[in-house]
């Protein structure tokens, strides 16, 4: 786990009592794991969440603050290190600070499984293509007057998005089946194109 100099000296600053008071350290904690729960139980993309900004001493932004904070919770995450890992980590890069490092385990700990869950969906969001299954059906119909015969094909395509499989189906003739495909084939033509620039 790798954290930016500049990441370890803000994370210093705010576990440092003589620079932020225990107060406005365990509100910053607070607000960080309220806003951390929201966004884990909203369905929505997009999560405004409203909290008092805390007042920090004049050196020190709240929002760089609120963001060290989250980074150093999910690049954790992202490792799954447990609390006893956690505070090894602190004690490595010089961010120990006794009981303040103990509440950011503490708080880390009862974030932990919603971060890993929210960082394993990372990538999934646009749907992919799992899989294609199609079925040619011959069309008769006869008249006394005229007979006509056409193909028809039914596709199947099974897509996976956030780990949920749906499928797709739909029913085309030869021709609009020919116009996907050059369609298709065109939009490979394009992503060759932008890879070699």
């Amino acid at each position: 786990m790798e954290l930016s100099n500049i990441s370890i000296d803000m994370l210093n600053i705010l576990l440092n009592s003589k620079i932020v008071s225990d107060e406005h350290f365990d509100e910053l904690l607070s607000n960080c794991c309220k806003a951390l729960t929201i966004i884990g139980n909203s369905n929505d993309k997009h999560v405004s969440s409203q909290f008092d900004v805390v007042k920090l001493s004049r050196t020190i932004n709240a929002g760089i603050a609120y963001g060290n904070i989250f980074g150093l919770f999910v690049e954790a995450a992202r490792h799954k290190y447990d609390s006893q890992h956690f505070i090894n980590f602190l004690r490595s890069s010089n961010i120990f600070y006794g009981s303040r490092a103990k509440k950011l385990s503490t708080a880390y700990e009862k974030q932990r499984e919603l971060l890993i869950r929210h960082l394993a969906n990372v990538g999934n969001n646009s749907s992919c293509i799992v899989d294609v299954n199609w079925e040619l059906s011959y069309c008769m119909k006869k008249s006394t007057s005229c007979s006509i015969a056409s193909s028809v094909y039914h596709i199947n395509i099974t897509i996976k998005k956030y780990g949920i499989i749906d499928c797709v189906k739909f029913t085309c003739t030869r021709h609009q089946l020919q116009e996907l495909v050059y369609k298709l084939r065109d939009i490979i033509r394009h992503m060759e194109k932008i890879s070699h620039i």
